[in-house]
């Protein structure tokens, strides 16, 4: 058995990476990370205003970073980080996402594609104190536990 070097993350520790998600995980040795949470943009789309069952308006998400000419643009973004996660990560590691609705599908069929094995996922229903009325009973937030696969023997 030979000898194996691991690959030195201490610059990484401690610090908060700021920048494109795909090229900042680009810099991070291969192999190296125990856990990656991420909370991608939700691809929102909205053409006009969203409204809630009582008809108030939500303030939703409409920042630059959360808007993609189309769903295939928002597949390749999302196929180029998780692709990232993935070579990150030990083969051990694990993946957390999470989403909504509005997201989360597209993300579990792309991390299928790419060889992850969905562990978990989970849901939160809005109560009275979260940011979305009761009366809306919908998942507010979606999350999938991935476990990077082990390799074939």
């Amino acid at each position: 058995m030979g000898y194996q070097t691991r690959p030195d993350i201490r610059p990484l520790h401690n610090r908060i990476l700021v920048g494109d998600c795909v090229s900042e995980l680009k810099k991070i040795p291969a192999g190296s990370v125990d856990l990656v949470f991420a909370d991608p943009p939700y691809n929102l789309q909205l053409a006009g205003s969203l409204t809630r069952p009582d008809q108030s308006k939500v303030d939703a998400v409409d920042d630059a970073w959360d808007k993609f000419a189309s769903f295939e643009h928002y597949d390749r973004f999302t196929k180029a980080w998780l692709s990232e996660c993935r070579r990150v990560l030990k083969p051990d590691g694990a993946l957390w996402v999470i989403g909504s609705y509005h997201n989360i599908f597209r993300v579990g069929t792309i991390l299928q594609d790419l060889g992850f094995w969905i562990l978990n996922d989970a849901s939160r229903t809005a109560t009275a104190t979260s940011f979305i009325p009761p009366r809306n009973r919908s998942p507010s937030c979606i999350a999938y536990s991935c476990l990077r696969p082990m390799r074939a023997i």
